[in-house]
């Protein structure tokens, strides 16, 4: 059996286990074909360079924010992703689970996808000036300037801190006015409706685009094999 197999293997069995979060450690290799499968299901190419963990305000933070006053810790979204245009971004959430789906969650990413991509990205920037993870909330800015959603990033700002930090952050500003729609979308075992990419067509994408010839190809291969089981078979499930 490969290192590949024994992965797999091992999440595919400790994802029945109490309390072990299979969307925490299979995130990075959904990451990989994200793009490519809301390329398929919007018909429309999309940047590779997805961000994890989003940071989003919910509606009190963007009040608090809007009034000047410190907001506090952000809420995630497990994803952002931006069509090749700019005109189209996407708040992804990962569900291996369908149990784990809530209803307040679905409320709290609707209300942030009815705001602008500017103001998500001015949310951001306040809570860089009010965090204690500066270098984190830096390269966080310049993923997001990479993507032309902000501009004034300086490589610098990674090492900065205190006045130096809050002048560099003065210089950035949001350039992310060509979004005209934003997009929440569940990945998650099954489809029952057509904001979700299912876990078996998420599968046909990846087997759609690599080559079973080669290393990378025989990754994505048994990844799109296991997630077509962990589409059907809940955690928790006997056999």
């Amino acid at each position: 059996m490969s290192t590949l197999e024994r992965v797999f293997e091992s999440l595919d069995a400790w994802r029945h286990l109490p309390a072990y979060q299979l969307e925490r450690r299979a995130d990075i290799f959904f990451a990989m074909f994200l793009p490519d499968a809301l390329s398929q299901h919007f018909n429309r190419p999309i940047k590779r360079n997805v961000i994890p963990e989003f940071p989003i305000a919910t509606a009190a933070q963007a009040a608090a924010i809007a009034a000047g006053v410190k907001a506090g810790a952000p809420n995630k979204v497990d994803f952002f992703a931006l069509s090749q245009d700019g005109e189209a971004a996407f708040l992804v959430e990962l569900k291996t689970d369908m149990a784990s789906k809530r209803s307040n969650q679905d409320s709290r990413l609707n209300e942030a996808a009815g705001r602008s991509l500017e103001d998500l990205v001015r949310h951001i920037m306040a809570f860089a000036k009010n965090s204690s993870d500066k270098g984190k909330y830096g390269h966080l800015l310049c993923h997001l300037q990479q993507l032309e959603l902000v501009e004034g990033v300086s490589d610098s700002i990674i090492g900065l801190s205190g006045r130096k930090y809050t002048g560099a952050l003065n210089d950035v500003r949001p350039t992310a006015g060509k979004c005209k729609n934003i997009h929440v979308v569940y990945v998650q075992p099954r489809k029952p409706n057509e904001d979700v990419i299912g876990f078996c067509a998420f599968a046909e994408t990846i087997e759609r685009i690599v080559d079973g010839t080669t290393e990378e190809g025989e990754f994505a291969r048994l990844f799109a094999r296991y997630i077509r089981e962990w589409a059907w078979k809940n955690a928790g499930s006997p056999g």
